[in-house]
């Protein structure tokens, strides 16, 4: 309410700008298809409201003051980033648009890196994207699709499976340098293990997944525990200690070189990364082909 008590009316600022800008209210008149007579009135009205003259009015020409020149450079700036928001926004409600959520870990570790080649494959639409480990965020009423791990059943919501859990222990070259390999999961209960802090129940931590090979980790082991998934391979790569990977997040980087798997021992589970839309909801061709180039991105 402040700033509304501030602002002259649109009319007369958009007046002001065209005389100012022509040194006219005659040009600026013929500009806006209006007559002399209203600029004048205008100009008048916003003098009136500021307290002070805008112009030096001669016989047949005006010039702005220098306080008014002042007020045209904040004014002229003003309506060229309005005109500019109007007209991208008229553009944008015509163009069609893609709106994409995903986990954090999904989204820096495998949308991330195939972001560029979705956009070439969609190369007219623009692409948002929502970026929370939340899934109520991630399956809003204005997400087209969202990339989310579990057993692909979301209430009201279909699904594609776009790879399977597998998780694997995975570490730096170095850090096969600098010690000796371990050669079977109950060697990396001495090593240094880091872990996830997650509220996902869902999500394995080093204590299930050497469980679920027989080895008892002790309850005093202390390792690295780290609430972000993509900080946890950052740590790894780092050669910090072990992590846990889950196959098509962590592939890039063990293609790439900078992670390894050193034992050959993994756990598959019955959850997994789905693409999921709304139920009921006609898929626009932008959605329908992302799911399409996602699949097959996994599938290669």
């Amino acid at each position: 309410m402040v700033m509304n008590s501030d602002l002259p009316p649109l009319s007369a600022l958009v007046a002001f700008e065209a005389a100012g800008r022509l040194q006219s209210f005659t040009k600026a008149a013929g500009e806006l298809n209006v007559t002399q007579a209203a600029i004048s009135r205008q100009i008048r009205l916003l003098e009136e409201r500021l307290g002070r003259p805008l112009f030096v009015r001669a016989h047949r020409a005006v010039e702005l003051t220098s306080e008014g020149r002042s007020y045209l450079h904040t004014v002229v700036n003003a309506l060229t980033h309005v005109s500019a928001a109007t007209r991208e926004l008229k553009t944008s409600e015509r163009a069609p648009w893609l709106t994409v959520a995903a986990d954090q870990s999904m989204a820096a570790l495998w949308l991330m890196p195939r972001l560029d080649a979705i956009r070439k494959k969609l190369p007219a639409t623009g692409i948002r994207l929502i970026v929370s480990d939340d899934d109520g965020k991630c399956l809003a009423g204005d997400i087209d699709i969202a990339l989310l791990h579990g057993d692909g059943s979301w209430i009201a919501h279909d699904s594609a499976l776009l790879f399977a859990e597998e998780v694997v222990p995975v570490c730096s070259p170095a850090c096969l340098k600098s010690r000796q390999a371990p050669r079977s999961p109950t060697d990396l209960v001495h090593e240094t293990l880091i872990d996830l802090e997650d509220e996902h129940w869902n999500w394995l931590n080093w204590r299930q997944w050497l469980t679920s090979h027989g080895v008892s980790m002790a309850a005093t082991k202390r390792g690295l525990t780290i609430d972000s998934y993509p900080l946890v391979i950052d740590a790894a790569k780092r050669g910090l200690g072990f992590a846990l990977g889950w196959r098509g997040l962590v592939d890039d980087e063990i293609a790439a070189g900078r992670l390894v798997m050193p034992l050959k021992e993994t756990l598959m589970t019955r959850f997994g990364y789905y693409a999921v839309w709304p139920r009921g909801r006609p898929l626009s061709p932008e959605a329908k082909s992302f799911i399409d180039w996602a699949v097959r991105e996994r599938s290669r």
